[in-house]
Protein backbone atom coordinates (compact mmCIF):
# COMPACT_ATOMS: atom_id res chain seq x y z
CA UNK A 1 0.00 0.00 0.00
CA UNK A 2 1.14 3.59 -1.08
CA UNK A 3 0.31 6.05 1.72
CA UNK A 4 0.78 10.20 1.45
CA UNK A 5 0.54 12.37 3.72
CA UNK A 6 -0.80 15.79 2.68
CA UNK A 7 1.00 19.16 4.01
CA UNK A 8 -2.53 20.45 5.83
CA UNK A 9 -4.59 16.84 5.01
CA UNK A 10 -3.58 15.48 8.96
CA UNK A 11 -4.26 12.11 8.24
CA UNK A 12 -2.78 9.18 5.66
CA UNK A 13 -4.42 8.50 2.14
CA UNK A 14 -4.72 5.08 0.98
CA UNK A 15 -3.23 3.85 -2.37
CA UNK A 16 -6.12 4.91 -4.24
CA UNK A 17 -4.82 8.37 -3.72
CA UNK A 18 -2.30 7.95 -6.14
CA UNK A 19 -1.80 11.39 -8.10
CA UNK A 20 0.14 14.18 -5.89
CA UNK A 21 -0.30 17.60 -7.44
CA UNK A 22 2.81 19.84 -6.09
CA UNK A 23 3.02 23.41 -7.97
CA UNK A 24 2.79 23.09 -11.85
CA UNK A 25 3.61 19.13 -11.27
CA UNK A 26 2.11 16.10 -11.25
CA UNK A 27 3.34 13.36 -9.43
CA UNK A 28 1.59 9.43 -10.09
CA UNK A 29 3.45 7.14 -7.30
CA UNK A 30 1.79 4.17 -8.60
CA UNK A 31 3.58 4.44 -12.62
CA UNK A 32 6.55 6.84 -11.27
CA UNK A 33 5.77 9.15 -13.83
CA UNK A 34 6.02 13.01 -13.21
CA UNK A 35 4.36 15.54 -15.74
CA UNK A 36 4.99 19.62 -15.54
CA UNK A 37 1.77 21.44 -16.68
CA UNK A 38 0.20 18.63 -18.58
CA UNK A 39 3.05 17.62 -20.51
CA UNK A 40 5.42 14.69 -19.65
CA UNK A 41 8.59 15.56 -17.71
CA UNK A 42 12.43 13.69 -17.60
CA UNK A 43 13.67 13.00 -14.71
CA UNK A 44 17.06 10.76 -14.25
CA UNK A 45 15.35 7.04 -12.51
CA UNK A 46 17.75 7.92 -9.03
CA UNK A 47 16.16 11.32 -9.01
CA UNK A 48 12.27 9.92 -9.71
CA UNK A 49 13.07 7.06 -6.90
CA UNK A 50 13.76 9.81 -4.26
CA UNK A 51 10.88 12.25 -5.56
CA UNK A 52 8.44 9.26 -4.77
CA UNK A 53 10.19 8.11 -1.82
CA UNK A 54 9.54 11.99 -0.35
CA UNK A 55 6.64 12.51 -1.81
CA UNK A 56 5.12 9.37 -0.70
CA UNK A 57 5.55 10.57 3.28
CA UNK A 58 4.81 14.27 2.43
CA UNK A 59 5.32 16.37 5.63
CA UNK A 60 7.16 13.16 7.17
CA UNK A 61 11.10 13.14 7.92
CA UNK A 62 12.64 10.62 5.46
CA UNK A 63 16.12 9.44 6.72
CA UNK A 64 18.85 8.91 4.76
CA UNK A 65 18.90 5.12 5.14
CA UNK A 66 15.53 5.15 3.71
CA UNK A 67 16.27 7.42 0.93
CA UNK A 68 19.19 5.19 0.26
CA UNK A 69 17.52 2.26 -0.08
CA UNK A 70 14.59 3.52 -1.96
CA UNK A 71 17.06 4.63 -4.72
CA UNK A 72 19.63 1.64 -4.54
CA UNK A 73 17.99 -1.14 -2.86
CA UNK A 74 20.27 -3.86 -4.54
CA UNK A 75 23.63 -1.61 -4.11
CA UNK A 76 25.70 -0.30 -1.37
CA UNK A 77 26.69 3.46 -2.05
CA UNK A 78 27.49 6.46 0.20
CA UNK A 79 25.78 9.45 1.27
CA UNK A 80 27.56 11.67 -1.44
CA UNK A 81 25.69 9.94 -4.31
CA UNK A 82 22.31 10.68 -2.29
CA UNK A 83 23.50 14.23 -1.96
CA UNK A 84 24.20 14.42 -5.62
CA UNK A 85 20.70 12.96 -7.10
CA UNK A 86 18.85 15.29 -4.43
CA UNK A 87 21.02 18.16 -6.29
CA UNK A 88 20.02 16.86 -9.56
CA UNK A 89 16.41 17.15 -8.37
CA UNK A 90 16.17 19.84 -6.58
CA UNK A 91 17.25 21.76 -9.79
CA UNK A 92 15.35 19.92 -11.74
CA UNK A 93 12.03 21.13 -9.80
CA UNK A 94 13.49 24.50 -10.54
CA UNK A 95 13.78 25.17 -6.68
CA UNK A 96 15.94 28.48 -5.19
CA UNK A 97 15.18 30.52 -2.44
CA UNK A 98 11.59 31.46 -2.52
CA UNK A 99 10.44 28.36 -3.63
CA UNK A 100 11.39 25.39 -1.58
CA UNK A 101 10.37 21.75 -2.30
CA UNK A 102 12.41 19.32 -0.19
CA UNK A 103 13.98 20.76 3.45
CA UNK A 104 16.79 18.87 5.06
CA UNK A 105 16.84 18.28 8.94
CA UNK A 106 20.33 17.68 10.01
CA UNK A 107 21.09 14.53 11.19
CA UNK A 108 18.17 13.20 10.43
CA UNK A 109 17.03 13.21 7.09
CA UNK A 110 14.92 14.78 3.93
CA UNK A 111 11.27 16.06 4.21
CA UNK A 112 8.71 17.40 1.23
CA UNK A 113 7.61 20.66 2.51
CA UNK A 114 5.76 21.75 -0.62
CA UNK A 115 1.87 22.08 -0.15
CA UNK A 116 0.60 19.01 -2.24
CA UNK A 117 -3.31 17.71 -3.48
CA UNK A 118 -4.16 14.34 -3.84
CA UNK A 119 -6.36 12.76 -6.01
CA UNK A 120 -7.24 9.75 -7.35
CA UNK A 121 -6.60 8.46 -10.56
CA UNK A 122 -8.62 8.96 -13.69
CA UNK A 123 -10.41 11.70 -11.12
CA UNK A 124 -8.12 14.49 -11.35
CA UNK A 125 -9.68 17.72 -13.33
CA UNK A 126 -7.43 18.05 -16.97
CA UNK A 127 -4.31 20.39 -16.23
CA UNK A 128 -3.91 23.59 -18.05
CA UNK A 129 -1.08 23.55 -19.67
CA UNK A 130 0.71 26.77 -19.14
CA UNK A 131 2.58 27.10 -22.71
CA UNK A 132 1.58 25.94 -25.78
CA UNK A 133 2.21 21.80 -26.48
CA UNK A 134 3.92 22.39 -30.02
CA UNK A 135 7.46 23.22 -28.68
CA UNK A 136 10.56 21.26 -27.31
CA UNK A 137 12.21 24.04 -25.37
CA UNK A 138 13.90 22.10 -22.30
CA UNK A 139 13.50 23.48 -18.81
CA UNK A 140 16.57 24.89 -17.55
CA UNK A 141 16.39 24.14 -13.61
CA UNK A 142 18.06 26.76 -12.07
CA UNK A 143 16.76 30.45 -11.43
CA UNK A 144 18.10 33.01 -13.71
CA UNK A 145 19.84 35.41 -11.78
CA UNK A 146 21.47 38.71 -13.06
CA UNK A 147 20.36 38.26 -16.65
CA UNK A 148 16.63 40.09 -16.65
CA UNK A 149 18.03 43.60 -18.42
CA UNK A 150 19.95 41.83 -20.95
CA UNK A 151 16.84 39.34 -21.65
CA UNK A 152 14.52 42.53 -22.13
CA UNK A 153 16.92 44.41 -24.39
CA UNK A 154 17.31 40.51 -26.28
CA UNK A 155 13.23 40.74 -26.47
CA UNK A 156 13.36 44.42 -28.10
CA UNK A 157 16.30 43.10 -30.66
CA UNK A 158 14.30 40.58 -31.94
CA UNK A 159 11.18 42.44 -32.42
CA UNK A 160 13.46 44.14 -35.15
CA UNK A 161 15.89 41.36 -36.52
CA UNK A 162 15.36 38.14 -38.25
CA UNK A 163 18.94 36.82 -36.72
CA UNK A 164 19.77 37.48 -33.35
CA UNK A 165 23.20 36.31 -32.17
CA UNK A 166 23.71 35.61 -28.23
CA UNK A 167 27.78 35.15 -27.72
CA UNK A 168 30.09 34.89 -25.02
CA UNK A 169 32.56 32.39 -23.75
CA UNK A 170 31.94 28.94 -22.77
CA UNK A 171 30.51 28.66 -19.01
CA UNK A 172 28.78 32.32 -19.63
CA UNK A 173 25.59 31.45 -19.60
CA UNK A 174 24.09 32.17 -23.30
CA UNK A 175 21.63 28.86 -23.62
CA UNK A 176 19.94 29.79 -20.50
CA UNK A 177 19.60 33.07 -21.29
CA UNK A 178 18.19 32.22 -25.26
CA UNK A 179 15.71 29.63 -23.31
CA UNK A 180 14.31 32.20 -21.19
CA UNK A 181 14.09 34.21 -24.16
CA UNK A 182 12.18 31.84 -25.78
CA UNK A 183 10.28 30.59 -23.09
CA UNK A 184 8.88 34.29 -23.60
CA UNK A 185 8.74 34.35 -27.00
CA UNK A 186 6.26 30.88 -27.31
CA UNK A 187 3.36 32.29 -25.90
CA UNK A 188 2.40 34.25 -29.01
CA UNK A 189 4.54 32.10 -31.69
CA UNK A 190 5.74 28.16 -31.92
CA UNK A 191 9.77 27.64 -31.01
CA UNK A 192 11.74 24.85 -31.90
CA UNK A 193 15.01 24.20 -30.37
CA UNK A 194 17.81 22.37 -31.70
CA UNK A 195 21.07 21.68 -29.83
CA UNK A 196 23.99 21.45 -32.02
CA UNK A 197 25.60 20.14 -29.30
CA UNK A 198 24.98 16.96 -29.94
CA UNK A 199 25.73 16.66 -33.82
CA UNK A 200 29.55 16.73 -35.28
CA UNK A 201 29.23 17.06 -38.76
CA UNK A 202 26.89 20.10 -40.31
CA UNK A 203 25.02 17.72 -43.04
CA UNK A 204 22.82 16.73 -40.13
CA UNK A 205 21.63 19.95 -39.19
CA UNK A 206 19.03 20.05 -42.06
CA UNK A 207 17.77 16.77 -41.47
CA UNK A 208 17.79 17.28 -37.56
CA UNK A 209 15.63 20.08 -38.19
CA UNK A 210 13.24 18.54 -40.67
CA UNK A 211 12.68 15.91 -37.73
CA UNK A 212 11.97 18.48 -34.77
CA UNK A 213 9.42 19.97 -37.50
CA UNK A 214 7.42 16.67 -37.58
CA UNK A 215 8.21 16.13 -41.65
CA UNK A 216 7.72 13.17 -42.99
CA UNK A 217 9.58 13.00 -46.19
CA UNK A 218 9.42 11.28 -49.22
CA UNK A 219 12.72 12.49 -51.02
CA UNK A 220 16.60 12.81 -49.40
CA UNK A 221 16.45 16.61 -50.18
CA UNK A 222 15.81 17.86 -46.40
CA UNK A 223 16.80 21.57 -47.15
CA UNK A 224 14.21 22.24 -49.66
CA UNK A 225 11.55 19.93 -47.64
CA UNK A 226 12.34 22.16 -44.44
CA UNK A 227 12.38 25.66 -46.54
CA UNK A 228 8.94 24.55 -47.98
CA UNK A 229 7.62 24.07 -44.56
CA UNK A 230 8.82 26.96 -43.22
CA UNK A 231 7.76 28.98 -46.40
CA UNK A 232 4.63 30.82 -44.28
CA UNK A 233 5.60 29.95 -41.05
CA UNK A 234 5.93 32.39 -38.03
CA UNK A 235 8.54 30.12 -36.27
CA UNK A 236 11.53 31.36 -33.67
CA UNK A 237 14.05 28.72 -34.42
CA UNK A 238 16.80 28.28 -31.32
CA UNK A 239 20.26 26.97 -32.64
CA UNK A 240 21.83 26.18 -29.52
CA UNK A 241 25.73 25.76 -29.40
CA UNK A 242 26.43 27.08 -33.22
CA UNK A 243 30.47 27.50 -32.51
CA UNK A 244 32.17 24.22 -33.95
CA UNK A 245 29.26 24.33 -36.84
CA UNK A 246 29.66 28.02 -37.27
CA UNK A 247 30.24 27.51 -40.97
CA UNK A 248 27.17 25.17 -41.78
CA UNK A 249 24.90 27.11 -39.40
CA UNK A 250 25.49 29.38 -41.45
CA UNK A 251 24.56 28.59 -44.82
CA UNK A 252 21.66 26.90 -43.60
CA UNK A 253 20.62 29.97 -41.36
CA UNK A 254 21.24 32.20 -44.75
CA UNK A 255 18.87 29.82 -47.03
CA UNK A 256 16.00 29.77 -44.47
CA UNK A 257 16.07 33.74 -43.86
CA UNK A 258 16.19 33.95 -47.36
CA UNK A 259 13.38 31.38 -48.52
CA UNK A 260 11.27 32.49 -45.41
CA UNK A 261 9.10 36.06 -44.98
CA UNK A 262 8.50 35.14 -40.89
CA UNK A 263 10.85 32.68 -39.65
CA UNK A 264 13.37 33.68 -36.73
CA UNK A 265 16.53 32.65 -36.18
CA UNK A 266 18.16 32.93 -32.47
CA UNK A 267 21.49 31.47 -32.41
CA UNK A 268 23.93 31.28 -29.36
CA UNK A 269 27.77 30.56 -30.37
CA UNK A 270 30.73 31.61 -29.13
CA UNK A 271 31.23 33.82 -32.44
CA UNK A 272 28.71 35.30 -34.66
CA UNK A 273 28.06 33.87 -37.94
CA UNK A 274 28.46 37.01 -39.56
CA UNK A 275 25.40 37.10 -42.07
CA UNK A 276 23.67 39.82 -43.49
CA UNK A 277 21.54 41.70 -41.04
CA UNK A 278 23.04 39.70 -37.70
CA UNK A 279 22.50 41.22 -34.63
CA UNK A 280 24.93 40.15 -32.06
CA UNK A 281 24.93 40.76 -28.23
CA UNK A 282 27.36 39.68 -26.33
CA UNK A 283 26.44 38.02 -23.47
CA UNK A 284 28.90 39.73 -20.17
CA UNK A 285 29.83 37.46 -17.03
CA UNK A 286 27.74 38.48 -14.26
CA UNK A 287 28.73 41.52 -11.64
CA UNK A 288 31.28 41.37 -9.15
CA UNK A 289 31.93 43.08 -5.76
CA UNK A 290 34.35 45.34 -5.70
CA UNK A 291 36.91 45.24 -2.20
CA UNK A 292 35.31 46.72 0.70
CA UNK A 293 31.69 46.19 0.20
CA UNK A 294 29.84 45.52 3.27
CA UNK A 295 28.14 41.93 4.08
CA UNK A 296 24.43 43.71 3.78
CA UNK A 297 25.28 45.23 0.40
CA UNK A 298 26.91 41.77 -1.23
CA UNK A 299 23.87 39.73 -1.31
CA UNK A 300 21.79 42.50 -4.14
CA UNK A 301 25.13 40.88 -5.93
CA UNK A 302 24.07 38.91 -8.62
CA UNK A 303 27.38 36.84 -8.88
CA UNK A 304 27.01 36.68 -5.16
CA UNK A 305 23.65 35.71 -5.07
CA UNK A 306 23.73 33.09 -7.52
CA UNK A 307 27.24 31.47 -5.49
CA UNK A 308 25.01 31.42 -2.28
CA UNK A 309 21.50 30.28 -3.87
CA UNK A 310 24.04 27.38 -5.64
CA UNK A 311 25.59 26.60 -2.23
CA UNK A 312 22.06 26.26 -0.33
CA UNK A 313 21.21 23.64 -3.41
CA UNK A 314 24.47 21.59 -3.00
CA UNK A 315 24.15 21.38 0.23
CA UNK A 316 22.54 21.08 3.62
CA UNK A 317 23.02 24.75 3.97
CA UNK A 318 20.27 26.75 5.53
CA UNK A 319 22.04 30.00 5.98
CA UNK A 320 24.97 31.15 4.44
CA UNK A 321 24.47 34.41 5.50
CA UNK A 322 27.13 35.57 8.02
CA UNK A 323 29.73 38.00 7.32
CA UNK A 324 32.47 35.43 6.97
CA UNK A 325 30.56 33.54 4.55
CA UNK A 326 29.71 36.19 2.27
CA UNK A 327 33.45 37.87 2.35
CA UNK A 328 34.42 34.38 1.45
CA UNK A 329 31.75 34.21 -1.57
CA UNK A 330 32.37 37.64 -2.56
CA UNK A 331 36.36 36.07 -2.77
CA UNK A 332 35.29 33.41 -4.84
CA UNK A 333 33.00 34.93 -7.50
CA UNK A 334 36.09 37.34 -7.96
CA UNK A 335 38.48 34.76 -8.38
CA UNK A 336 35.96 33.20 -11.30
CA UNK A 337 35.21 36.21 -12.90
CA UNK A 338 31.97 36.45 -12.82
CA UNK A 339 31.33 33.19 -14.84
CA UNK A 340 28.33 31.13 -13.92
CA UNK A 341 29.18 27.87 -14.65
CA UNK A 342 32.13 28.28 -12.87
CA UNK A 343 30.33 29.69 -9.87
CA UNK A 344 28.11 26.87 -9.67
CA UNK A 345 30.85 24.41 -10.05
CA UNK A 346 32.61 25.75 -7.20
CA UNK A 347 29.39 26.12 -5.16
Amino acid sequence: MISVIGMNSGGICGSTMALIKFGTFELDLVNKTLTESGRPYQLGKKALDLLVALVGKAGEIVSKEELLRAAWPTTTVDEGALRVHLMTLRKALGEYSDQRYIENIAGRGYVFVAPIELSAPGSAAPVTPAFPLDTNLPRFASRLVGREQFIEASLTALASTRLLTISGAGGIGKTAVALEIAARVQSSRRVVFVDLAVLKDGRLLMPTLASLLGLILYTNDHRQAVLNSLQSSDVLLLFDNCEHLIESVAVEADQILKATARVTILATSREPLRLAGERVRQLPSLPIPDFGVSANELLSIPSVEFFVESVKLASDLENFEDDESLQAAAAIVRSLDGIPLAIELAA
